[in-house]
Order: C-alpha cells, then sequence, then structure tokens
C-alpha cells in the first residue's frame, strides 16, 4: 500500500474519529444540559414546597382568626406515658392531665418528646385497657415532638415495633412536629415517612414563649415602648446577635466578625465551647451542617473566640449552666435592644430541607429591632405569615430564596458588615423609615398574638390531633 494510501485511510480514519468524539461532546453537553434543567426544576419544586407550606400557616391564622368562638365540651383527658415537659398539653385550661393510667378513659395518650424516650419500654407501663382505646380509634396517640424542628426516623421506626407490640393502628398516630416541611416531597428523606403517620404543625416554642403575655402584654409593650422612645439617639452600637450553642452558622458569623474587626460593633454573646469541644482543632470539632468550607476558612480565628469564654448578657455571673438555659428563653428584654440598631438571629439551623422559626425570631420582634435572620430558606416568609412585618427597606431579602447554605450565609454577612460599616447618623435615620414596622410588630407580639395563639390556634391545633383526617391533618 502506497503512502498516499495510508495517508488517505488515517485521514478518514482521523475525520471519523473526530465526527465521534464530536458526538460525544454534543451527548455530554446534553446530557449536562439535561442535569441542569433537573437540578433547577428540583430547586424549584423545594420552593414551590415551602411556598405551600407558608401559604397553609397562614391560611390556618387566618381561618382561627376569623373562626366564631368554640363551645367549651368536657375537659380533654390526657394521659402522658414518661415526662410531662414540652408538650402542646402543658397550655390546654381546663383539661385532666395526668401520669396515673388508672384514671382512664382518656381521649389522648401522648409522648412527649418522643425521640429521648424508649417507646417499647413506656409502652409496658400502660394498662391493656389503655391500648384497648387506642385500637379501637376511642383514644388518639399522640407522639409530641413539637419541641424539635427534625421530624427523627428513628422515632419513627420504634413506633413500628410498638404498633407491632400493642396493635396501635399507625394510620390514626399523629405526629407533632414543628418542620413545615415534614412529610412533604421537599423534606429530606429522614423526614419523608413511609408509615402513614399524620403530620400536624405545631411551634412549642412560640407558644411558651408568647403565653406569659396574655396577662403581662399589653404593661409590657407600654414599658418597652416606653424605653424604646427614649433609646439614645447616638453612643448605640450596631447590632446585637444571641447566640447560646456552637452550632456551625453561629460559629462562623463569630469567627467573621474577629476575622474583619466587626465583634466591637456589636454587642455579640456567645456561649462558649465548652469541654467538650478541647482547646485543639476546633474547626474539626464544630458540626458545619454544609458550611464545611466557610468553617475551614475561619479556622485560624476558632482559638481566639474559644479564649472569649462565654460572653452573656443578662444573666448573672455566678449562674450555672442549667440556669443559663433557662434564663435563656428568658432573655427577650435586655437593655442592649436599646443600645443597638439591629439585630442578627442565628436559628437553630440553617440547613434547606427544614422549614421553622423558634422563640429567638420574636426576641427582636418583641423590641422594636429590624433584624436580619441566619435560618432556612422561607423563614422571612414564615414570619410574615404569622403576621409581622420583615424589613426589606433595610436589608435585601432575597437570602430568603436561597437554597444553598453557604451562598445564603454570605449574602445575610454581606447585610451586616455593609450596615456595621455605616455611620450612626445614617443608621439612625434608616430606623427611623422602619419606626411604623417596628411599634407594629412589638404590638402585635405582645398584646394579639398571644391572644390568638391560645385561643384560636391552640384549639384548632387539638381539633386537627383529635380528627386527624385521612392523610396530612
Amino acid at each position: 500500500m502506497s503512502g498516499t494510501e495510508d495517508g488517505g485511510k488515517i485521514g478518514r480514519l482521523q475525520a471519523r474519529l473526530d465526527g465521534e468524539r464530536a458526538k460525544v461532546r454534543k451527548l455530554v453537553a446534553s446530557q449536562e444540559r439535561a442535569a441542569a434543567e433537573q437540578a433547577s426544576l428540583e430547586v424549584g419544586r423545594r420552593g414551590l414546597e415551602r411556598r405551600l407550606a407558608v401559604l397553609e400557616s397562614q391560611h390556618d391564622l387566618l381561618i382561627a382568626a376569623q373562626a366564631p368562638g368554640r363551645e367549651p365540651g368536657p375537659p380533654l383527658r390526657v394521659l402522658v406515658v414518661g415526662v410531662m415537659r414540652k408538650t402542646i398539653f402543658e397550655f390546654i385550661e381546663g383539661a385532666m392531665v395526668t401520669g396515673d393510667p388508672a384514671l382512664a378513659p382518656f381521649d389522648v395518650v401522648v409522648i412527649p418528646r418522643p425521640e429521648k424516650r424508649d417507646l417499647a419500654e413506656l409502652a409496658r407501663g400502660v394498662p391493656e385497657a389503655v391500648w384497648d382505646a387506642v385500637r379501637s380509634g376511642r383514644t388518639r396517640l399522640v407522639l409530641d415532638g413539637s419541641s424539635e424542628g427534625r421530624l427523627h426516623r428513628v422515632v419513627l421506626e420504634r413506633f413500628r415495633a410498638l404498633a407491632q407490640q400493642t396493635g396501635a393502628p399507625l394510620r390514626d398516630v399523629v405526629y407533632l412536629i414543628q418542620d413545615r416541611l415534614a412529610g412533604r416531597p421537599g423534606a429530606c428523606a429522614e423526614a419523608r415517612p413511609d408509615a402513614p403517620v399524620r403530620i400536624v404543625n405545631y411551634d412549642y416554642y412560640l407558644h411558651k414563649t408568647l403565653l406569659p403575655m396574655l396577662k403581662h402584654g399589653p404593661a409590657a409593650f407600654e414599658n418597652r415602648m416606653a424605653r424604646y422612645l427614649r433609646a439614645p439617639g447616638r453612643g448605640r452600637r450596631a447590632f446585637l446577635t444571641l447566640n447560646l450553642s456552637p452550632r456551625g452558622h453561629r460559629v462562623l458569623l463569630l469567627a467573621r466578625l474577629l476575622r474583619d474587626g466587626l465583634w466591637d460593633r456589636g454587642f455579640v454573646s456567645f456561649g462558649g465551647f465548652g469541654p467538650q469541644f478541647g482547646g485543639d482543632e476546633l474547626a474539626s470539632r464544630v458540626n458545619w451542617q454544609g458550611l464545611e468550607t466557610a468553617g475551614a476558612d475561619v479556622a485560624p480565628w476558632l482559638p481566639e473566640l474559644h479564649r472569649k469564654g462565654a460572653v452573656l448578657f443578662g444573666i448573672r455571673d455566678e449562674a450555672g449552666v442549667d440556669e443559663i438555659a433557662r434564663q435563656s428563653l428568658r432573655s427577650a428584654d435586655l437593655e442592649e435592644y436599646r443600645l443597638s440598631w439591629f439585630s442578627v438571629v442565628t436559628e437553630t439551623e440553617m440547613t434547606r430541607d427544614q422549614l421553622r422559626v423558634t422563640e429567638k425570631i420574636l426576641k427582636p420582634l418583641l423590641n422594636f429591632h429590624p433584624f436580619v435572620v441566619l435560618g432556612s430558606p422561607g423563614a422571612l416568609r414564615l414570619v410574615r405569615s404569622y403576621g409581622f412585618e420583615t424589613f426589606p427597606e433595610l436589608f435585601d431579602e432575597s437570602y430568603d430564596d436561597e437554597e444553598d447554605p453557604v451562598r445564603r450565609f454570605d449574602m445575610v454577612y454581606d447585610q451586616v458588615r455593609r450596615l456595621a460599616h455605616m455611620d450612626e447618623a445614617e443608621l439612625g435615620r434608616l430606623n427611623a423609615s422602619v419606626a411604623e414596622k417596628v411599634v407594629f410588630n412589638a404590638r402585635w407580639g405582645m398584646t394579639r398574638l398571644p391572644g390568638l395563639f391560645q385561643h384560636t390556634l391552640l384549639p384548632a391545633v387539638l381539633e386537627r390531633i383529635l380528627r386527624a383526617p385521612p392523610g396530612r391533618a
């Protein structure tokens, strides 16, 4: 074969090879476009799930507010299995709530904080006659996880074993939970139970924080309003941020404040790392929850944060850890609110597959403070569903729609840094522009929302528990 023929053959093979490579590139590009479109659709679907969850909460609030007063029925009879702590049934007026199964019959059998309990062991202390009432539908079984943000798969697995042990029908069980995404397609896999338990949303900590305002709210509002009006126009720090436990996003915030020289621009509280963290390799001991890369970037500032120890406001120095934890729930009325311009709220988590707010968000709302929040996407929308106003005049609130926790953190931190660098005169002008909003929020949260929670939302949740129709309750 001549060199010319060989050259022609090689050229044809090269052309075929180039053609196949082009096909592969085209196929890869097509697959990448399809993957990007699928990812975009998935993000859009999760966003719609969150919007739907918030709209349902807002709908519930409006319906409850307009509902006529319910006729009082016979007192609810509730058997608490385990410790009577952190459950909706603490707040029911006139109910007979007991841990004595001998006082049967009961309308409800409740297991508070089921994620902390050995359900099979608890069940052995309940007489067969009570389980018979549960099996027949005369008594409702409630797993009260309303002090928790996540639906725990381990609880559902334990409950399946309990159902086999007692014959309690899974379809009649009610699981109380704060997370609006629990049981929805947009939730994490753990929060999508394959067992047909019924999910009812209820915010234990919001209710617990608002309840004292039923009696003292109007006087508390007038008192705080007077102090708000007397707050100094000069000599304030830019922001206030309260951080008790060393969760990843809180550690990241505080380390960045140190890195950027902004710590002293605000009032910064921190409960400290605690002895379980030790003194070395702090970055590897923090649960960053999706913020690992950002956490590695601030690792050089963690020893300085560790050396600061516990920095707490409104709590006596001699208070022990347990007392600090108790007082943290009561720390909504601090002088530091009058001496700063806005709050940086660090919620319990920043994950994209949960949706809740806790009592932490109430603190600035009840203290005439605008705020940004490091929380899950949709947190601001959920706050507005409770009737409060947020502050797009001061902050770019588009972070509330961002799913990626690193980008969402950066978007919030950019707002904090921007305002922290403003002079006091500019901060004062910005706050004056939202004065009507902060007054409205405080008045609503102290004088109207507590009664709505206790007298309309609570009965509505109880009605759902007792009725528990098929599907999502």
